[in-house]
């Protein structure tokens, strides 16, 4: 009896570090999104932070019915926490770094390639608009006199 009671609660214990960690890692991934698009406004980084803060009451909601039949309990929000602090102070720092050079390492010929076709579709564009400039650089002349 008491041996299935302290099976359930380190098997909880676990499945909450877990958690903690996915959610710290699913974090780390909007660091990583932010750090390769930049940001002209708070206002869009604090919209993820309220969707991420959203979503990760969900997740741990859901998590505590599944586990724990609804109840809060101590064990399990420190398990998160442990979770999350361990990973934000071991394994953060590398998983961004290296995500974002991987990243930009594999947008950088994507980035090139767009960037000519981008160049060849507004040929056309840019024409026009050299056109239209002498057009009304000529119309002013003729004004003029």
């Amino acid at each position: 009896m008491i041996n299935d009671i302290i099976i359930w609660e380190l098997n909880a214990i676990a499945i909450s570090f877990f958690k903690g960690v996915y959610l710290a890692w699913i974090y780390d991934n909007i660091r990583v999104y932010r750090r390769i698009i930049r940001h002209k406004t708070v206002i869009f980084m604090s919209i993820e932070d309220i969707a991420y803060g959203i979503y990760a009451g969900i997740n741990v909601f859901i998590m505590c019915f599944r586990v724990t039949d609804g109840i809060i309990r101590g064990f399990v929000v420190t398990g998160i926490a442990v979770g999350m602090f361990l990973y934000f102070k071991f394994l953060s720092c590398i998983y961004i770094k290296w995500s974002v050079r991987i990243i930009n390492f594999l947008l950088k010929p994507v980035l090139f390639v767009l960037k000519k076709i981008f160049s060849i579709i507004t040929i056309p564009v840019r024409s026009l608009k050299t056109v239209f400039t002498r057009r009304m650089s000529m119309h002013g002349k003729h004004s003029q006199e």
